[in-house]
């Protein structure tokens, strides 16, 4: 059915069910509203694509390049193609649940056979609030068997002509955004609410009011969906494919509360993040958790990317200026200076990594020994020393040299020349400790 014609289907049912009083009050739109109730056939209805819940599914197909650039704008709101496209996104999305008391809606809406709660459309027919519930009521309907047609009309609240898109959105977020009612948004699509929001100049009270969320929790979101689109566009070089974010929520919330939200030095926050995106790029590959890796990395962020320079046999100095063009004279650091550091080399070195998965798995297993020792060595500086080399010394007691391939010899010799030079540096660091100070 072409636009017009729909809209003055739906406009000829309201004078109907406004002459027969058939309202139901919407308190979420202009504060208790009644509306009119119309039943339409189940095809007229068409799916709203400007929706929170499909952005990061849309944004993906365009990324992975199975669908069209443009497919999902809203000029497209009326292309066949494009409300195909948004029908699968829904259909599958309508068959998720979450946890023990919310049951996927196709599920719920096979079991009773009818539909149970009305469908708010816009007056020209765009379904503002029950996408997915439409799209699991057409497809429960083409699988019906001959003269059983329960979900052939759908009832639908009807939204005055004058509605505002910001009203309209408002009213998809204060309905769909309420945590603990319906299917949770995900939080990239409550980052990217909020976000447009923000964009929007709405008030944090406004926005607080319509998600039910306070103000840390708005910025924390918003953060994290800058982080992921960050995260995605300069290290995975993967713009907008948000399929590489599952299982990433709590990373991405360490990131924000333990990276972004630190002002204390730039260059290491900026150094330390890049191991952030690496541990999530191959979160697969650690002992624990993304997020409580990236909360060791950030504990005590200094030392540990001093210590993985060691490790990776870095060197942290600056880079040298080869310019002639201006004399610069070095006086070292002074007694109360910290050396400049340059953590580019060390950054650097995760490339490896990133192409040769062998080289992963160790980079991570190395960041995980190095980060939880950061981590010791800023609870307890006094015994810490004496940790890290006990647990030195259990792993070489574990060194089973018979079962050792004759072809790792030659690294574990090397391996071995790097830990008696070490251990005799300490035995010289502590020389010099227990030597008598002279007195002036």
């Amino acid at each position: 059915m072409d636009p017009e014609a729909r809209t003055e289907l739906i406009r000829d049912l309201v004078k109907e069910a406004i002459a027969k009083r058939q309202y139901q009050k919407e308190f979420k739109f202009r504060a208790g509203t009644e509306l009119p109730v119309i039943s339409v056939p189940i095809e007229l209805p068409i799916y709203r694509l400007e929706n929170y819940r499909t952005r990061d599914e849309q944004l993906t197909l365009i990324a992975q390049r199975k669908k069209e650039d443009g497919l999902f704008d809203v000029s497209n709101t009326e292309n066949p193609e494009s409300q195909l496209a948004q029908h699968a996104i829904l259909l599958e999305q309508s068959k998720l649940g979450s946890g023990e008391t919310i049951k996927p809606i196709h599920q719920e809406l096979g079991r009773v056979g009818q539909q149970t709660d009305n469908l708010i459309i816009s007056a020209t027919g765009i379904v503002v609030n029950g996408n997915r519930r439409l799209a699991a009521m057409r497809d429960l309907r083409s699988q019906s068997s001959e003269g059983s047609d329960p979900f052939k009309y759908v009832n639908c609240m009807v939204l005055p002509a004058s509605a505002t898109p910001r009203e309209i959105r408002e009213l998809e977020i204060a309905l769909q955004m309420q945590p603990e009612t319906k299917l949770p948004y995900n939080w990239t699509a409550l980052g990217r609410a909020v976000r447009d929001m923000l964009d929007a100049e709405y008030s944090y009270e406004e926005i607080e009011r319509q998600t039910n969320r306070s103000r840390s929790e708005l910025d924390r979101a918003a953060a994290m969906v800058n982080a992921a689109e960050l995260y995605l566009d300069s290290w995975l070089e993967k713009p907008q494919d948000f399929s590489k974010l599952a299982d990433t929520e709590q990373a991405f919330a360490q990131v924000v509360l333990r990276n972004y939200a630190k002002q204390d030095d730039a260059q290491l926050r900026e150094a330390t993040r890049k191991f952030d995106f690496f541990v999530i790029e191959h979160r697969d590959f650690i002992s624990d958790s993304a997020y409580k890796l990236i909360n060791a990395i950030e504990a005590n962020a200094e030392v540990f990317l001093t210590n993985m320079a060691k490790e990776l046999n870095v060197d942290l100095s600056p880079k040298e200026d080869s310019s002639d063009e201006v004399l610069e004279i070095d006086f070292g650091a002074g007694p109360d200076d910290v050396a400049p550091v340059n953590y580019d080399a060390l950054t650097d070195s995760l490339k490896v990594g990133r192409v040769d998965e062998q080289k992963a798995k160790e980079l991570i297993n190395t960041i995980e020994e190095v980060a939880f020792a950061a981590v010791e060595q800023g609870r307890a500086r006094d015994k810490a020393a004496l940790k890290l080399v006990q647990a030195a010394e259990r792993k070489l007691a574990q060194v089973d040299i018979n079962s050792a391939g004759t072809d790792t010899y030659a690294d574990i010799l090397d391996l071995l020349d790097r830990c008696v030079s070490r251990a005799e540096g300490i035995r010289n660091e502590i020389g010099l400790q227990k030597r008598p100070r002279s007195t002036p």
